[in-house]
């Protein structure tokens, strides 16, 4: 596969290798992104600290294909005394929670809206489709309060469809943790035929 210039965004490498007939990016690469994000926000949450953004175009890549999370304008400890209004401008629409927009106070203190901000993360790096695509920003929140969610084609296979879907389940309690998510992607179900393990 292509390789990439060191600190390129994963929005922009999601985006060119949808543009290339000879792709950047296989389901190794991915792989190696869906870990690095998952084990990066595994320390975030063991030190008590929300991201509240995580999305593309806050994760840099470099030419190994390892991501670096950025961008912690809205990141905060939990509890945090930042207002509302600077959480939801400074914040993407289409990446946050369903309890987000339903209750904002008590969502924005709980690592579940990180989780579920890495779902729809991992769905656009996975399937290579831009989320919610062709639905107007003013009604995404209807949208994901309704419990509805991008549709994951069928190309997409069943391990990544399963855990994207477990990420962004309308209900909380029932997201994994990130140390969850770190393991499941460790794992054989993963870590298949299909990887290149000398990566």
């Amino acid at each position: 596969s292509k390789q990439i210039l060191p600190a390129t965004e994963a929005q922009r490498v999601i985006e060119e290798n949808n543009k290339e007939n000879d792709k950047i990016l296989d389901l190794t690469q991915k792989l190696i992104i869906a870990y690095g994000v998952a084990a990066a926000l595994e320390f975030l949450h063991s030190s008590n600290v929300l991201h509240r953004d995580l999305k593309p175009l806050n994760i840099l890549v470099n030419s190994k294909f390892q991501p670096f999370v950025t961008d912690f304008d809205t990141s905060k400890e939990v509890n945090p005394s930042l207002s509302i209004h600077q959480s939801i401008t400074a914040t993407t629409q289409i990446i946050m929670a369903p309890e987000f927009f339903e209750n904002p106070d008590t969502a924005k203190q709980t690592k579940e809206i990180d989780v579920y901000s890495y779902g729809i993360t991992i769905y656009h790096l996975i399937t290579g489709i831009t989320p919610f695509e062709g639905i107007p920003a003013l009604s995404v929140a209807g949208f994901v309060m309704a419990g509805k969610r991008p549709t994951i084609p069928d190309y997409t296979p069943d391990y990544w469809k399963d855990l994207i879907e477990r990420c962004w389940d309308q209900n909380p309690t029932h997201r994994p943790s990130f140390t969850e998510i770190a393991n499941t992607l460790e794992s054989d179900k993963f870590n298949n035929d299909s990887i290149d393990q000398t990566l």
